[in-house]
C-alpha cells in the first residue's frame, strides 16, 4: 500500500488543482454540463467519487509527510543556531 501512495507526487497534486480550476472539476469527474446533457449513473459516479477520495488522501498523506520532514529540518536549524550563538 504505501509503495502506491509514494509513486504519487506533489507535482501530481500540482496538475490535479491546475486542470480543476482550469475546467471547474476534477479529472475524470463529468463536468456540469455534461451531467446536465447525460443525466448521472449514481453507481458510476459512486464510484468516480471514491477514486477522487482515496486519491486526495493519498496527496494528504504525502503533504503530512513532507510536513513532518520540514519541521524536523527547522528544529534541527534552530538547534544549529542556538549553538553558533553561544
Amino acid at each position: 500500500y504505501s509503495k502506491k501512495i509514494t509513486s504519487i507526487q506533489k507535482s501530481d497534486l500540482e496538475k490535479e488543482m491546475e486542470y480543476a480550476f482550469k475546467n471547474s472539476h476534477f479529472r475524470d469527474m463529468p463536468s456540469a454540463e455534461d451531467i446536465k446533457v447525460s443525466g448521472i449513473d449514481h453507481g458510476e459516479m459512486s464510484a468516480l467519487q471514491m477514486r477522487l477520495i482515496e486519491r486526495l488522501y493519498k496527496y494528504m498523506y504525502l503533504m503530512k509527510k513532507e510536513n513532518r520532514e520540514l519541521k524536523k529540518e527547522i528544529e534541527m536549524l534552530k538547534d544549529n543556531h542556538k549553538q553558533k550563538i553561544k
